[in-house]
């Protein structure tokens, strides 16, 4: 082989005494091949000392081209490969870049061929042929040129990983953002996060993520990993955190007080402000230098996180109110259901009602205030007799619900005597003395109802009973009772008759839009009118319809009344959208889509005019098929609205998932709005969570115009309620100038 120019070895600015040794993890990996070990040595001595970006080079030789295979395929991460062309055979350095390029799939490397018989191949042939990235001659590196071909080489091939490492990284911020999002419980999320950054920095997984409410005086971690894994669940004190770890305590400080992240060589500390002032710090460890690009991709995802992390605290608020009462903060009528289910496998047990007796004067003479406040002294004595193994919730506006583990009479007299004597002492509300009495009911567990809403629906007629017969007193549930189930018997035949006699209507009631002051749609309701012309409450009559098997041809009754009313009302805006409701029944039952799709036909009505409104309960028996059979009519061109939303049984565990285009809020949250700044609080978070999922929101009920303000000033869609109109006949509902014009005036 031909030796090196003499200027390789007898340079002017050869590098001094020997800098003190890098960790190998720093260095930059640069391979010499060639089969002349002098090659080898001046190549050695030509970079001594250099440094490219404060990293030395390691330098690994191999003399032939099984050597350099070898070396190839066991070391990962070579930027550099100084190839000889001749060794032994005439192509061998040749055959080496088909084989890093091919069989080795490594398209990174940076390859410099070198040679010392310049006209043995093209340079131009050579280069574009076997993807080369340089060529040089032996004779033309001196030792400073070295260093620029070296450079050249490392530079581009830092620019080609730092491309692939930040393509990889936002491939995984990509997959970490989709997964987290699926993470409904704030410990499942900082978890998750924990995880992700520390394979996003590749390094072991080491930190905390813990949760800061208020000034820095208590840190509850909710994931923690490594040396930090013996914390989790714990609240600590800064003393405490200080003394197992000052430094993380440290990093903790510094980002609050700063109010923004920092990462720094030894790792990151994330802070993730949360909307309603509480913070979320993630402290995590790194072992090795954090470079440019690992420092780039950790403040992406911590933007990505950051909207997971609002998306679950706005969840758990928005759960909050599902399943906490507004008023009182026990358990909302829902949850309490849930609890009853989850209460049926551990054996017997009783639930009891307990009704304020003339509550309602309270709020008549007092205000509502008042009778607030009066609400919250009366549950805050129900909790102190409710114990570890009961549980307590307000089940409507002056009734509480307890479940009790014991079904003898006798405990649950001494229950009722108890609950006397809490109430004995009058109420203290301001000035107020009020002296107030309770009625008791109470149903048997497996004896009076095998699930919860039986049980509580017939403590619920028992307690009625006992109002009438004498209030102040204890009764417990007589199945022998019959007169409610011979009541609703007759009923159904009656309605069976009336839907043959069509004797039904649909009336529809207004949607008006809060941006523009435009009437956008209309919800079609049905209506029962006797032959004598007077109209039978929808109350009276929709429980026997939804509970019997007629909800199939009523519901089909309205849907065809609605389409056929909307085809032929021209006068309407194009985008007018009709609302119809639909049962957990109906959607289960096997061909609706087509069904749904074959009435429209009929009467010439786009599905894009209609809109179908479901309830929660439907979810609750096979969830599965209704979001499949949603899916299919939301694609046949119908809106999907969620109704009630916030007073069904699942209102959180399925609304990300679900296909649906509009939450209705029910009246039950709307009411207070213009009074209680809890109640709008929460109905600001419910916008604020629709917003994140792409969903319009339509507020029920409305009446007043202190809540049409406040329902607008929360951010909803459109609003629907008696402030504008009730539910009127098909001629009248045509008219909607007068109801805009109303809206204009109010929403000046």
């Amino acid at each position: 082989m031909h030796d090196l120019d003499d200027e390789l070895l007898l340079v002017d600015d050869a590098p001094g005494a020997e800098e003190p040794p890098f960790p190998p993890a720093a260095a930059w990996e640069i391979a010499i091949v060639d089969d002349d070990e002098e090659v080898h040595t001046a190549t050695r001595y030509a970079l001594q000392g250099f440094q490219y970006e404060g990293r030395p080079l390691s330098l690994r030789s191999a003399h032939s081209l099984d050597e350099a295979k070898a070396l190839l395929a066991e070391v990962p991460g070579i930027a550099c490969v100084l190839l000889d062309v001749v060794m032994g055979a005439e192509d061998a350095g040749l055959q080496l870049v088909r084989w890093i390029r091919g069989e080795l799939g490594n398209g990174d490397v940076q390859i410099v061929l070198r040679t010392g018989q310049p006209g043995y191949a093209p340079e131009l042939e050579v280069i574009t042929q076997y993807a080369i990235n340089d060529y040089k001659t032996k004779g033309e590196l001196t030792r400073t040129k070295l260093i620029a071909c070296i450079t050249t080489a490392l530079r581009a091939y830092s620019y080609i990983r730092a491309v692939q490492e930040s393509r990889n990284g936002l491939e995984m911020i990509i997959g970490a953002a989709r997964d987290l999002f699926r993470r409904q419980h704030l410990e499942l999320l900082a978890g998750g996060v924990l995880r992700q950054i520390c394979a996003l920095l590749r390094t072991e997984e080491e930190g905390v993520v813990c949760f800061v409410s208020g000034p820095l005086d208590e840190l509850r971690l909710l994931a923690a990993a490594g040396r930090y894994r013996g914390l989790l669940g714990r609240a600590l004190r800064p003393a405490e955190v200080r003394a197992l770890d000052a430094g993380l305590l440290s990093d903790v400080e510094r980002v609050l007080a700063a109010g923004e992240s920092r990462i720094h060589d030894g790792g990151a500390a994330l802070l993730f402000p949360l909307a309603d002032g509480r913070r979320i710090v993630a402290v995590v460890r790194s072992a090795r230098p954090l470079a440019e690009i690992d420092r780039e991709l950790v403040q992406v995802f911590a933007v990505n996180v950051a909207v997971s992390f609002e998306n679950v605290n706005l969840l758990n608020r928005v759960r909050d109110m599902a399943y906490l009462d507004a008023l009182t903060g026990l358990n909302s009528r829902p949850h309490f259901l849930e609890l009853t289910e989850r209460r049926r496998e551990a054996g017997p047990f009783a639930m009891l009602l307990a009704d304020v007796d003339h509550f309602q004067l309270i709020n008549e003479r007092l205000g509502h205030a008042v009778g607030d406040e009066a609400l919250c002294e009366i549950a805050r004595r129900f909790a102190a007799l409710a114990g570890e193994n009961g549980a307590l919730a307000r089940v409507a506006g002056n009734t509480f619900a307890f479940l009790a583990p014991d079904t003898d009479i006798a405990s649950m007299e001494r229950l009722f005597q108890r609950v006397r004597v809490a109430m004995a002492a009058p109420l203290t509300v301001g000035d107020c003395a009020l002296d107030v009495g309770v009625t008791m009911a109470a149903v048997l567990h497996p004896e009076h109802g095998a699930d919860a809403k039986a049980l509580i629906d017939r403590a619920t007629t028992a307690l009625k009973r006992q109002k009438r017969q004498g209030r102040g007193e204890f009764t417990l549930y007589n199945p022998e009772i019959g007169e409610a189930a011979t009541r609703r018997l007759g009923l159904v035949h009656r309605l069976a008759q009336a839907l043959d006699a069509q004797e039904f209507e649909v009336h529809f009631q207004p949607k008006i839009g809060l941006r523009n002051a435009r009437v956008i749609g209309a919800e079609a309701l049905i209506r029962w009118r006797r032959p004598d012309g007077s109209l039978v409450p929808p109350g009276q009559f929709i429980p026997a319809v939804e509970d019997s098997g007629l909800i199939l041809p009523v519901g089909e009754f309205v849907l065809y009344r609605s389409a056929r009313w909307r085809a032929h009302a021209a006068e309407l805006p194009e985008d007018f959208k009709v609302s119809v409701n639909v049962s957990m029944r109906q959607v289960m039952w096997p061909g609706f889509p087509d069904r749904v799709a074959e009435i429209l036909s009929d009467v010439g009505c786009a599905p894009e005019r209609m809109e179908l409104e479901i309830t929660e309960s439907l979810l609750a028996e096979d969830q599965a098929k209704a979001v499949r059979v949603l899916d299919r009519l939301r694609g046949m061109g119908f809106s999907i609205a969620l109704d009630d939303f916030g007073t069904g049984f699942s209102s959180l565990s399925y609304l990300q998932d679900l296909p649906i285009d509009v939450l209705k809020i029910d009246r039950a949250f709307i009411i207070d709005i213009a009074r209680s700044p809890r109640a709008y609080g929460i109905l600001s978070s419910v916008v604020t969570m629709a917003r994140s999922l792409g969903l319009s929101l339509v507020a029920e009920g409305v009446e007043t115009a202190d809540q049409l303000r406040r329902a607008a000033e929360c951010g909803c869609d459109a609003v629907q309620g008696f402030l504008f109109s009730p539910a009127v006949a098909e001629d009248q509902a045509k008219r909607i100038g007068p109801i805009e014009e109303k809206a204009a005036a109010l929403l000046r």
